[in-house]
């Protein structure tokens, strides 16, 4: 990708950039289900996100498709700190009940 950033894609290129982070955040979904008992909407999410992506990487070049997959990923991060702050406000909040 450094050496040739404005070459066309090829499906390998396109599949490694889309579903590499996709695994990954699959594993952390799978990980929250099993410790926490809840999946994180926000990784289904960017999954669906990095899915939807594949295609799109025919009409962009190797940097934009680069770029487009690591923009999914701290959109992802930050959704979930957001969601956990909230879920953090929302116990502080409610009376501990014995």
């Amino acid at each position: 990708m450094l050496a040739h950033p404005h070459d066309p894609l090829k499906t390998a290129y396109a599949l490694v950039l889309s579903v590499s982070p996709a695994i990954y955040l699959l594993g952390s979904a799978v990980y929250k289900k099993a410790v926490y008992g809840v999946v994180p909407a926000s990784h289904m999410s960017g999954v669906a996100a990095l899915l939807l992506l594949i295609p799109v990487a025919y009409a962009v070049d190797l940097l934009a498709m680069g770029w487009l997959t690591t923009i999914i990923m701290p959109v992802v991060s930050f959704w979930e700190g957001r969601l956990l702050r909230k879920r953090r406000l929302s116990a502080v909040a409610r009376p501990a009940s014995h």
